[in-house]
């Protein structure tokens, strides 16, 4: 007898706690829907409208059309550059870390970062005291067995002698020779020079530190060789080259420069699908190493193209591109509705590939507000 009350029950709570969505799915689409069909009977109404007002002048001579204000621009053909756009950034050509050669305690440090530096000029000093005394006992050790070698020699030379004594005494100046050269080729090495002329950015130790072997000393950039270095998507393989147009903008310093690109690399970075491209920079005294800037690079040209502001572009309820374009009626001008197929698109500005002959008045400015055969006036 439970049962027979329980389970209308169940049923009942079951199917009221099913979801709601489809009443009020279909209400939203029936609304879309209804919005649809009044924008397309709304544009109709619009042109049939028109149509009765042209009728209505034929018979009476008046018309009540309102006359709307307008701009245009003449679509002449010119040429048309499209760019894509990368980031990247500045590089030196020459930029290095210079580092120690050998381990030592800094004495002198001979310049200050800013400076420019000629190519040897000292950079950093090492204290080479020890050294000096090693080189000193070396050279005497180097006098003495000069002399012992220039002996031998006059007594070989007259078959005084055993050879081995004039072997033994050649082979001690030779080795004295050798660890002098080597001595003096490390005091060398305690003094850090400039490889290139160029700018000191950075001196890192101080005085009286102690420096080892590959330590960094001091970062040297010369700025007369500067290039742009930036990462380009693999899809553009085979649409640039070596010498392709590019237009660098730097937005730190409002700068932008033209070039082309001098390096296209020929390896696929596996983990971003990228290519290394490179670009030379002219020299200039706000371009710095690491600055950031926008690489754009030309990847199509058309030196006859006919182009018009991509703002004038409307499209109808079939997803269709169309243009209203000036025609002279009579005493009026009123605007025809053109379709277009279009191109590539850069800064504001669009290709029309066909639809247009290139010599029509092409409405920009209050578009929006007319209709096929709408009465207007072209304001300067």
């Amino acid at each position: 007898m439970k049962a027979k009350y329980i389970l209308p029950l169940i049923a009942g709570i079951f199917l009221a706690c099913q979801p709601q969505e489809s009443a009020e799915t279909k209400g939203v689409e029936e609304l879309k829907k209804q919005k649809s069909d009044l924008q397309a009977e709304f544009k109709i109404l619009g042109e049939k409208i028109q149509e009765i007002d042209n009728q209505i002048k034929a018979i009476t001579g008046e018309s009540n059309q309102r006359v709307f204000k307008v701009k245009t621009v003449k679509a002449n053909p010119r040429p048309f550059n499209h760019y894509f756009q990368v980031q990247g950034q500045v590089e030196a050509e020459r930029n290095i870390l210079l580092t120690a050669e050998v381990n030592g305690v800094v004495k002198s440090i001979h310049v200050s970062e800013g400076q420019k530096v000629a190519a040897g000029q000292k950079i950093l000093s090492l204290d080479t005291d020890i050294l000096d005394k090693q080189i000193e006992e070396a050279m005497a050790g180097y006098d003495l067995a000069s002399f012992v070698y220039e002996r031998q020699k006059r007594l070989w030379d007259q078959n005084i002698g055993s050879e081995l004594e004039f072997k033994q005494a050649k082979n001690n100046k030779v080795t004295l020779e050798a660890r002098l050269s080597s001595l003096n080729a490390q005091k060398e090495k305690s003094i850090i020079r400039a490889p290139f002329s160029g700018v000191i950015d950075e001196v890192l130790p101080k005085t009286g530190e102690l420096v080892n072997v590959g330590r960094p000393i001091a970062r040297l950039v010369n700025l007369d060789r500067l290039k742009l270095e930036a990462d380009v998507s693999e899809k553009y393989v085979g649409q640039i080259e070596n010498g392709t147009e590019v237009l660098i903008k730097f937005p730190a310093i409002g700068t932008e420069v033209s070039s082309e690109l001098s390096q296209v690399g020929n390896y696929i970075d596996p983990n971003n699908r990228t290519i290394k491209v490179a670009a030379k920079l002219p020299k200039a005294n706000n371009l710095i190493p690491n600055l950031v800037a926008e690489l754009n690079v030309r990847d199509y040209s058309n030196d006859n193209a006919i182009v018009i502001p991509t703002k004038a572009i409307q499209q109808d309820l079939n997803n269709e591109n169309f243009v209203y374009v000036l025609k002279n009626e009579g005493d009026l001008q009123t605007v025809e509705r053109v379709f277009i197929k279009t191109g590539y698109s850069y800064q504001g500005e669009t290709e029309v590939i066909s639809g247009l002959a290139g010599n029509e008045q092409v409405v920009v400015q209050g578009a929006r507000n007319i209709t096929e055969g709408s009465v207007v006036k072209v304001e300067k």
